[in-house]
């Protein structure tokens, strides 16, 4: 796996609930409790900010036609399970479809404003993932 693939699959299980922002600056906020509980400070989600994005589609498997960003939101959201890389692109797979992203960075933003590094995010999903199931009363 690549680190592109690598930092969306540390996603798995959380969902795109909001989309900001026109190319070529997109936001996306990622609810995903069982991550943001173990970074600091109150909140249930993590903002993705996309540096110099030039492309940004969402695919519906239904209909397997391209559907509209203004349509993730939180009713109806893009549930994250897993990532790969496909030539300059990320592509993001739900069981609703798919979400594609040609960028060339980004940063990540905790829903209470704290910044944290792509790396700190990975080792805190390594490490929700390496005691997932070892403790009877942990919640999925």
């Amino acid at each position: 796996m690549d680190f592109q693939s690598d930092l969306w699959n540390s996603f798995h299980d959380g969902s795109i609930v909001e989309v900001r922002g026109e190319l070529p600056n997109i936001s996306l906020r990622v609810e995903i409790q069982y991550l943001r509980e173990k970074l600091p400070g109150a909140g249930d989600s993590i903002w993705i900010h996309l540096k110099n994005c030039t492309l940004i589609r969402l695919t519906a498997w239904e209909s397997e036609r391209e559907t509209q960003l203004g349509d993730i939101n939180a009713e109806h959201d893009f549930e994250i399970l897993n990532a790969k890389t496909v030539d300059d692109s990320i592509h993001i797979f739900s069981p609703n479809g798919q979400l594609e992203l040609t960028y060339t960075g980004s940063n990540l933003e905790l829903d209470s404003g704290h910044v944290i590094s792509w790396q700190e995010l990975s080792q805190v999903s390594q490490d929700y993932w390496k005691s997932f199931g070892k403790n009877p009363k942990q919640a999925y």
